[in-house]
């Protein structure tokens, strides 16, 4: 590859992340703003200060620079790779699929990282309501009562789909906590 190439492949890249960022951000405000009662400001200044804090994580674990699909690069590499396997077979052991890894493995670690931040920010708020919101975080054990970040959006996307749903509510009851009812829904193929 020649020079110029590089140049070109590389600017490319800076103005894809820039898109990237952008749409982020304007998704983020989006959802902050139908979910809190803040006025325009207060969410810009939130979400710009989210934004930065992200870009810095990401640079500093050096996740910055993953390369585009990352979760269909670690589904080929467990092959190669016991310690992978073995990180996988935990994840699938608490009923993440690969459809899971890659969905969220292939978004750009900064799509994930705002995931995360909007999750915690929402559960800080939340953190003594576990019957109506997911409690996720990462662990290595099977038996951790915390949802795998991968099924974030399987389980956003059901929950989106089911809201209408005037039963909805109504089996959500009979469980003890949201995550309980996720993994029943997971158990009996509906989620």
């Amino acid at each position: 590859m020649g020079f110029f190439s590089k140049i070109v492949d590389a600017m490319t890249d800076f103005v894809a992340l820039r898109l990237l960022q952008r749409e982020i951000y304007k998704e983020t405000v989006h959802e902050v703003l139908a979910t809190y009662n803040l006025t325009d400001y207060a969410v810009n200044h939130l979400v710009s200060s989210w934004m930065q804090q992200i870009k810095a994580d990401s640079k500093q674990a050096g996740t910055n620079n993953q390369p585009r699909n990352y979760g269909d690069y670690l589904l080929r590499q467990e092959r190669r790779d016991m310690t992978l396997k073995h990180v996988l077979d935990i994840k699938r052991g608490r009923l993440v699929t690969n459809q899971d890894i890659r969905n969220w493995w292939n978004m750009h670690d900064l799509e994930r990282r705002m995931c995360r931040k909007q999750y915690e920010h929402l559960s800080c708020q939340m953190w003594f309501n576990t019957k109506y919101y997911a409690k996720y975080g990462d662990s290595d054990s099977i038996d951790d009562d915390r949802l795998p970040y991968e099924l974030m959006p399987r389980v956003n996307n059901y929950i989106l789909n089911r809201a209408s749903d005037p039963r909805f509510e109504e089996e959500l009851a009979r469980s003890s906590s949201f995550n309980e009812f996720v993994i029943k829904e997971i158990m009996a193929r509906r989620l």
